[in-house]
């Protein structure tokens, strides 16, 4: 009886492996992505507007019209929209009763609510889409701040300004899948570095702000982005601090709490021209994609 356990594991180990590569050889510029049913994407770029950015904020606008064209191709009616974030404000002192919190952030030039920031809500129009990604002159930065990167993807499913289908499907009927792209180079720790008696608890009902709440925790951030039925698509930048194997470790311990679909890509901010393809990938992979034709390869016949 052991054996045939035994066999049956290796059998099962191999249908995962030949799946593995079936699905990670896919898709190609030429794959076509035939679905069930009428698919209508709402997708908004969620971007590292932090210092470190700035040269891929710079060149993101030159295929920001070959991305939405992809996308409108494949899923017609599609919208597009444009968020940012940087730094929560980290420091505050006392006045002088000692008691009374006021908040100083250690950048002066900082705008006090530069830990995320609204440029665009979603839109079919793909110039205005390309015109709002031009937000490479603003750049937040605070040292010894906390990126708010998960924290703005949470702030971008609430934000009634992007204007989100609401439900599953649109008034047509048609279903909506709502994605979130988010671009960074740095982990979210959800912490601040320095005591904040003056900010509460974040709470995931749309009432959170940079100045009046904490960044949010992995479990406010797990119940809005399910509640909300968001998609999250994270490109990320290795650095000298952070190679790409410990930013996908990082964040694919994180969505593996939260939950929701999640997929991850390296952003090569020396050759953007990569974007289009990656996030297609992801897309897919969140819209029940049914693949004519697989690769001769496949002997599992798959």
């Amino acid at each position: 009886m052991a054996s045939v356990k035994s066999l049956c594991s290796l059998i099962g180990l191999l249908i995962f492996i030949g799946l593995g590569n079936f699905v990670q050889a896919w898709p190609t510029d030429e794959d076509t992505c035939s679905i069930e049913e009428p698919v209508r994407l709402q997708v908004v770029f969620c971007f590292d507007q932090s210092a470190t950015f700035r040269s891929f904020l710079q060149q993101f606008q030159s295929i920001a019209g070959r991305l939405t064209s992809a996308l409108e191709n494949q899923f017609p009616g599609s919208e597009f929209g444009v968020t940012a974030f940087a730094d929560y404000p980290s420091s505050e002192v006392p006045d002088e009763s000692g008691t009374n919190y006021l908040r100083v952030d250690t950048n002066t030039s900082l705008n006090s609510t530069a830990c995320y920031l609204f440029h665009q809500s979603l839109t079919t129009d793909q110039n205005l889409f390309r015109q709002s990604t031009q937000v490479s002159g603003i750049i937040y930065t605070v040292t010894g701040g906390a990126e708010n990167s998960l924290g703005a993807v949470m702030f971008t499913a609430l934000d009634e300004r992007i204007r989100w289908n609401n439900g599953e499907r649109d008034a047509n009927g048609v279903l909506v899948r709502k994605i979130i792209v988010f671009v960074t180079d740095e982990f979210y720790s959800g912490l601040l570095n320095s005591p904040n008696p003056t900010r509460r608890p974040a709470r995931g009902d749309g009432t959170d702000t940079c100045t009046n709440s904490l960044p949010p925790t992995i479990p406010v951030i797990t119940d809005v982005l399910q509640r909300k039925g968001v998609s999250v698509i994270g490109l990320y930048v290795p650095t000298t601090e952070r190679t790409i194997q410990q930013l996908f470790t990082h964040y694919g311990g994180l969505f593996g709490q939260i939950g929701v679909p999640y997929s991850a890509y390296e952003l090569d901010i020396n050759n953007i021209n990569t974007i289009p393809d990656n996030v297609l990938r992801g897309v897919r992979a969140t819209t029940a994609c049914i693949w004519a034709d697989p690769p001769a390869y496949n002997t599992l016949g798959l």
